[in-house]
């Protein structure tokens, strides 16, 4: 009898979790909220907020925490801006960049523009196109 229990736990312990889903399915979620990351904006984001003009507004009002500039050391230093994979100029460069033509924008940390890139950067914004 204790060991019918015991297996009769276990099935119902597998049952919960077999049917519990993905945050992507659960009730009140749409996979853009369950999959939205903060180091990116995506294009489906961007076409939940039709009023963003530029790169910029985007990431002003998407991603507040996202920084202008970086510190390091006691230095600041300028963030790059790369458009695709071209370096685009600085952070006021991004108000050139309308929002309708992005599929992407990512915030890369030093350590992964330098990877990309090279050494000489520090933190970069990335703007794909489509």
């Amino acid at each position: 009898m204790r060991g019918f229990i015991v297996l009769l736990s276990l099935m119902l312990v597998v049952e919960g979790c077999a049917s519990s889903g993905t945050a992507a399915s659960a009730p009140g979620t749409t996979r853009s909220t369950a999959t939205r990351r903060t180091n990116v904006i995506t294009a489906a984001e961007l076409a939940e907020h039709p009023n963003l003009a530029s790169a910029e507004d985007a990431i002003r009002q998407l991603r507040p925490q996202w920084p202008t500039r970086v510190d390091v050391g006691g230095q600041t230093y300028p963030l790059t801006i790369f458009m695709n994979n071209n370096e685009f100029g600085g952070y006021a460069s991004l108000s050139q960049i309308t929002a309708r033509t992005i599929a992407e924008i990512r915030y890369l940390t030093q350590s992964e523009a330098q990877m990309k890139w090279s050494s000489r950067y520090r933190d970069v914004i990335q703007v794909i196109t489509k």
